[in-house]
């Protein structure tokens, strides 16, 4: 085929495709996403801003402790700082802060009935606590046992100690050997209040553990003294008796026969034992004494292994919620939000953003049309014709005025009233005759995908255009959407069915516009059923349908049926060259994909794909004026000739 070679790289999308991200993806995508994130944005930025101004603040004071060492307090005399306080030590001084001893000291420093306005600052809850409180009042009255009241004074501490944990937070500031204490609650006061009742609670009860530690060392050091002092005089004991019956004794004297001579010896060794053993337990005695001593001094000093060093004042901002924060993140949010949507959007929607997208895939586009600016221009009344653009403008051989129909953009191009429009459609002819358009390819197929009324329209202004050059020749190959035929050739009764079926021949279905180079081999109505005979024409006779064609015109576009069509597969094979006509908003990449594969399938030569827009811009009333205007022309063409 023709231009095969350019097209190979184009149709085969998955072998090379573009895959660097360019600084114009860049700012196509952003574009893409402006309205997603400003809406997101805004969405999460007015939440944000009612809950900041509607949240109920809490504030938060802290208070800091600093840790002394205090192991080997009971053993050894260079307890303090002797040995260093692990990371394991600091986080049991934690847990002790927030166990339920210390919640009990606090609800002794601190009256609980100054925690309930805290907790029922609006009158629902009030009046809930009420019900509740009156019916546990009620049931404690109806129960009167020793039993029900001690579960009711248990249940009561339960929820005070519950009460008093609630704003608790207790952390260590880095590395240091200092501990914070913060409380949060919705009354200031109440805040720096419960903060250094916490941590005079803690320091009260580590005091009173050491001092419980230190009563049970000198509780079993009292044990063990007199035990040691009563076996240190035993032992005394025991080696002065020993001495006193057995001093003087010598060797051999006064000794019978069976005592051996070295038993004196004997004697004086064990009276050494005894004596050492006395000893031995009157120094440990005295040493456990003067740790006794030592321990009992401690435990009356008044000093403290853990002191206070910042106490908590009352906080004069509120530390939630912080409306700034909120604010920030939830302009993150929303711009991540509207991010996230945007690729969603561009990946899962079945839509085309730009023509770089279809270039970074490995497809050619050769161009985009925006039809919206028909809709806008000409889509509320007729174009006028009166003063030609091309030429004479082009009248009907069966009779009748083109300015009499509702031309809806078949000719926009001619009539200058849309020209963005005119000006993509001139831009796409010299692009297709930069490929090769009116040269080595005669016979251009037009191929909507999807298939529709659009792409009949960017076809009949791109012959109109084509044939103010040269003669050009537009084939109406499709049943369903043949908008070309019911505009230009209402009430004709031949097309291109009755040629292929041989029924006339191609010169007598023609229909020439006069003034210009273009000519129309329209589709016949569809009562006529047109679609059964392109269906099951042999492939011989569309191939010397298209040939015929050939001599007949420099140019010839044939506006195909849907791919799945079995007439646009027939027909492919004998095409020059294929331009598939995409809507940008109603396709997707991998759609396109299998349109440019079912043709490269059918051995059809793609020579590009031109992207249309039809949504933009276009108001209500314009989007009914073009719904109501095919409806005539259906109308018009169903009329009995």
């Amino acid at each position: 085929m023709l231009h095969r070679e350019l097209t190979q790289n184009s149709h085969h999308v998955g072998e090379h495709p573009d895959s660097l991200f360019t600084l114009a993806d860049a700012l196509t995508f952003i574009k893409y996403a402006k309205w997603p994130v400003i809406l997101c944005s805004a969405f999460f930025t007015v939440i944000a801003l009612v809950y900041a101004l509607t949240a109920q603040p809490l504030y938060t004071a802290s208070s800091t402790i600093f840790l002394q060492n205090q192991k080997g307090l009971v053993i050894s005399k260079e307890a303090n700082g002797s040995i260093p306080m692990d990371v394991g030590d600091i986080e049991t001084q934690i847990e002790i802060i927030r166990s339920e001893r210390v919640a009990d000291q606090v609800l002794r420093i601190v009256n609980p009935e100054l925690l309930l306005p805290d907790r029922t600052q609006n009158s629902e809850q009030s009046w809930f606590r009420s019900i509740i409180t009156s019916l546990s009042s009620w049931r404690s009255t109806a129960d009167n046992s020793p039993n029900a009241q001690t579960r009711l004074e248990t249940s009561k501490r339960e929820r005070e100690r519950r009460l008093v944990q609630t704003g608790l937070a207790v952390y260590r500031p880095g590395l240091s050997y200092t501990i914070e204490i913060a409380y949060t609650s919705r009354d200031p006061e109440l805040s720096a209040l419960l903060a250094n009742a916490y941590a005079k609670a803690y320091i009260e009860e580590r005091r009173n553990l050491r001092n419980d530690a230190i009563r049970q060392a000198t509780a079993w050091m009292e044990d063990r003294v007199d035990q040691l002092r009563t076996q240190a005089e035993q032992a005394f004991t025991a080696a002065e008796e020993y001495r006193e019956a057995n001093v003087g004794v010598r060797p051999g004297s006064g000794l019978t026969s069976a005592q051996p001579a070295e038993t004196a010896d004997q004697r004086r060794v064990k009276l050494k034992r005894l004596e050492n053993a006395a000893q031995t337990l009157q120094s440990t005695y005295e040493t456990f004494f003067q740790r006794l001593a030592e321990i009992t001094q401690q435990q009356s000093a008044p000093g403290s292994d853990a002191v206070i060093l910042n106490e908590a004042t009352v906080p004069l901002s509120a530390s939630f919620p912080k409306k700034k924060l909120t604010l920030l993140l939830a302009l993150i949010a929303g711009a991540g939000l509207g991010i996230a949507v945007a690729l969603v959007r561009r990946f899962v929607s079945p839509s085309i953003d730009s023509p770089a997208q279809l270039r970074s895939a490995g497809i050619r586009c050769v161009g985009f049309v925006p039809l919206a600016d028909i809709w806008q221009k000409s889509g509320s009344r007729a174009i006028d014709l009166s003063t030609p653009t091309f030429g004479q403008v082009p009248t009907l051989n069966q009779g009748g005025s083109l300015s009499q129909y509702k031309l809806d953009g078949y000719m926009a191009v001619l009539g200058g009233a849309a020209p963005h429009f005119s000006e993509a459609i001139q831009s796409l002819k010299v692009d297709l005759e930069l490929l090769g358009l009116g040269q080595s390819i005669r016979t251009l197929g037009i191929l909507g995908a999807p298939s529709g009324r659009h792409p009949s329209i960017i076809a009949s202004n791109l012959a109109f255009l084509m044939a103010s050059q040269d003669t050009t020749l537009i084939i109406d190959a499709d049943p369903e959407n043949a908008g070309v035929s019911q505009l230009f050739a209402p009430s004709s009764r031949r097309g291109i069915a009755s040629v292929i079926s041989g029924q006339i021949g191609l010169d007598d279905a023609l229909v020439k516009l006069g003034g210009t180079e273009l000519t129309l081999l329209p589709c016949e109505p569809v009562q006529a059923r047109p679609s059964l005979t392109l269906n099951s024409a042999a492939p011989q006779k569309i191939g010397d349908l298209l040939e015929l064609a050939r001599a007949r015109a420099s140019v010839v576009l044939v506006n195909l049926a849907p791919i799945n069509c079995a007439s646009t597969k027939s027909i492919l094979p004998r095409l020059d060259a294929v331009l598939i006509l995409a809507d940008k908003n109603n396709i997707g990449l991998g759609a396109l994909r299998e349109v440019i594969s079912e043709i490269d399938l059918r051995n059809g030569n793609v020579l590009g794909v031109a992207l249309f827009e039809v949504e933009r811009g276009v108001k209500p009333n314009q989007r009914i004026h073009v719904i109501m205007s095919s409806l005539r022309t259906r109308s018009a063409s169903l009329r009995p000739s």
